[in-house]
């Protein structure tokens, strides 16, 4: 048995080799994905679930011969994901396995692993059921008993939609819809923390059918209670017709508060309009997400082009960062020197304010004031 064990380990690290015998899972029982929205439901601190398939399972396991059948990966905002891929590091990960003894064989093979050698780090295991609770030994331990706490004792079945955090968790807010009169929307708004500062961020669209109109945008960095941590404001402006304008700014956050949400109050005026309007959309980019060696944090690069004919010496380049959801859970605002007459330029985004990798970043392109 210790030699089968070795072998496996040399091919697959913490890759399991589960044996696939004992009681089947009733098909009643709690799923992996159930499981992780009632802990979402209790635990504030838990800001995105991914659920693990064929293409972003870091094991190779799922729906393979002596595999789980399904995982979710669980992001809290207290530790840090050390990789690319997501994993147990970056918070936890519930483990779905055919039957119990499976779960348990996947327990005792992961902590007998862990036990021989301290560069394969450290977890906390729970099992329930067919379920298994795995949960980063960087977390506190009151906060790893936390989970193991709600994993044994709450109905993992339950329906908790109603009792999800609004948008993307902690590090979300929510937009709202602009007065029926008036030709602009709030599209969304939310925030990334890094730093001891908060990035806000509220995208308005331009409904009008011209532009120059004065964008000012009120942010109210709220905790879990409702208690008003910190306010923010900027000024910013539309410049086409149908324009998707993230206004942005950053907030110092009071040492030792937590925001949850943000509030985002917006004020559109139509009157001094700016001179610098354009009929031609300059467009968004897609970003290329990274993580800089030696950085616990996240960075993005674009490739941005000009639109126009003429040099660009004035533009705005405005990144929000979205989940899987399409929810705001970060950004950052550069303003490129130069950027050539119908050239190209790389804009490199090393100072991203995100605790959690988004799934993705777009860039905005416009002029500055």
């Amino acid at each position: 048995m210790r030699k089968m064990l070795a072998v496996c380990a040399a091919l697959v690290l913490l890759a399991g080799c589960g044996g696939g015998s004992g009681d089947s899972a009733d098909s009643s029982d709690p799923s992996a994905q159930s499981a992780a929205l009632v802990l979402q439901s209790q635990i504030p601190d838990i800001t995105e679930l991914i659920e693990l398939d064929e293409d972003n399972d870091p094991n190779d396991l799922i729906g393979r011969p002596n595999g789980y059948t399904a995982a979710t990966v669980v992001f809290d905002s207290r530790v840090s994901c050390e990789g690319d891929e997501p994993g147990v590091d970056c918070g936890a990960t519930i483990e779905e396995w055919p039957s119990p003894q499976d779960a348990e064989k996947r327990s005792e093979y992961i902590q007998d692993l862990q036990s021989g050698s301290s560069l394969l780090g450290s977890e906390w295991n729970t099992l329930r059921g067919n379920l298994l609770l795995r949960v980063t030994g960087n977390m506190d331990p009151s906060d790893a008993e936390a989970y193991a706490d709600v994993f044994k004792s709450a109905d993992l079945g339950e329906d908790v939609s109603d009792k999800l955090p609004d948008a993307a968790g902690s590090e979300a807010g929510s937009g709202a819809p602009s007065p029926e009169d008036e030709p602009w929307t709030l599209v969304d708004s939310g925030f990334g923390t890094q730093y001891g500062y908060a990035w806000t961020i509220a995208r308005v669209q331009n409904d009008d059918d011209h532009a120059g109109q004065t964008v000012t945008v009120n942010f109210n960095l709220l905790d879990e209670s409702g208690e008003l941590l910190a306010s923010g404001s900027q000024v910013s402006h539309f410049s086409w017709p149908g324009q998707v304008l993230p206004v942005a700014t950053q907030v110092e956050v009071p040492k030792g508060k937590k925001p949850a949400t943000v509030e985002a109050t917006v004020l559109v005026e139509d009157e001094g309009t700016f001179d610098d309007q354009t009929s031609e959309d300059w467009g968004t980019f897609p970003g290329k997400i990274y993580q800089p060696e030696y950085s616990d944090s996240y960075a993005v690069r674009f490739e941005v082009t000009n639109p126009t004919s003429e040099p660009l010496d004035g533009a705005s380049f405005q990144v929000v960062c979205t989940n899987k959801a399409g929810e705001i859970v970060g950004g950052a605002g550069e303003y490129p020197d130069l950027i050539p007459a119908s050239g190209r330029v790389l804009v490199d985004v090393s100072s991203l304010y995100t605790t959690t990798k988004p799934a993705e970043c777009t860039g905005y392109l416009a002029p500055w004031m």
